[in-house]
């Protein structure tokens, strides 16, 4: 996986998310003939809900949620290679650019003599 998620793909995981009800959500144990029994061996786990955005929301989270894990770990990334051009510390609050390029806090007044 790239670890770069596309705005649409980020907007189609959001568009499932914001459709899902907040719940409450319930998962049984469903045997192998379909009659639900809670202490079956071996049975099925299932999530019920009769909501269809929900059940979406549900069968796409395996492959969403790993997307999306993908994509924090890539821009987290992205934000530790922000350093300042002047000293090259990492990127922290209050930081000032001139002219798109990034400074810290004590570079930015330096730069702007």
């Amino acid at each position: 996986m790239s670890g770069k998620l596309t705005k649409d793909q980020l907007e189609v995981i959001r568009q499932r998310s914001e459709k899902a009800t907040e719940g409450p959500w319930r998962i049984g144990k469903q045997s192998p003939n379909g009659l639900n029994n809670i202490g079956t061996i071996g049975g099925l786990l299932t999530a019920q809900t009769k909501n269809e955005d929900d059940a979406n929301f549900i069968a796409n989270a395996h492959q969403d949620i790993p997307k999306l894990l993908d994509h924090i770990t890539f821009l987290n990334e992205v934000i530790s290679s922000c350093r300042c051009a002047e000293c090259g510390h990492e990127l922290g609050e209050g930081w000032a650019t001139n002219s798109g390029v990034p400074f810290c806090n004590c570079c930015a007044g330096l730069n702007s003599l």
